[in-house]
């Protein structure tokens, strides 16, 4: 997955062990991709499988793919489906 993941050019993959990334762009949720353009803006936040456990062509991979090829589209903001990143409690909130 990694690998082909990494494929994807531009683009830059990191490991985010302490979620300090995952804190600053507000990813709650395992699962959560966020498309950035060349100027910095947001193309496409949320997930890209239809449910939690899923995987396979969803709508939102569909989106991901066409902003990825720089094509417009209607919908760029998907609900995100998977595991909580951080626990409830104090010091686990965002």
């Amino acid at each position: 997955m990694w690998n082909s993941a990494n494929a994807i050019s531009p683009g830059n993959l990191l490991v985010d062990s302490d979620g300090r990334e995952a804190k600053q762009f507000h990813a709650t949720t395992s699962g959560h991709v966020i498309v950035f353009d060349e100027d910095g803006q947001c193309s496409f936040s949320g997930g890209i499988t239809a449910g939690r456990g899923h995987e396979g062509d969803s709508t939102a991979y569909a989106a991901a793919i066409d902003v990825l090829n720089g094509r417009d589209v209607q919908n760029r903001h998907y609900p995100t489906y998977g595991c909580t990143i951080y626990p409830s409690g104090p010091g686990g909130q965002l």
